[in-house]
């Protein structure tokens, strides 16, 4: 039910980025990154994502990442 519902909410969204501008930035945006990612990083490290969608997420996990970056540099 849930990727029915993700499939619907993505069909919707690509819908309305004909007619807007800002959603069609998002989806030209999402389309690429997978092909950005797969150009800049190499194949051959490990990679942690981290994702915060407001800046108030992202100070929260700093610590979190910082953490992380210092154990794993």
């Amino acid at each position: 039910m849930y990727q029915f519902g993700f499939f619907i909410y993505i069909t919707g969204f690509r819908l309305v980025s004909f007619f807007n501008k800002k959603a069609r930035k998002m989806v030209i945006g999402h389309k690429d990154t997978w092909k950005i990612l797969h150009d800049k990083l190499a194949p051959d490290k490990q990679w942690i994502w981290f994702h915060a969608s407001s800046l108030g997420e992202f100070e929260q996990g700093r610590p979190i990442m910082e953490s992380i970056r210092a154990e794993h540099p």
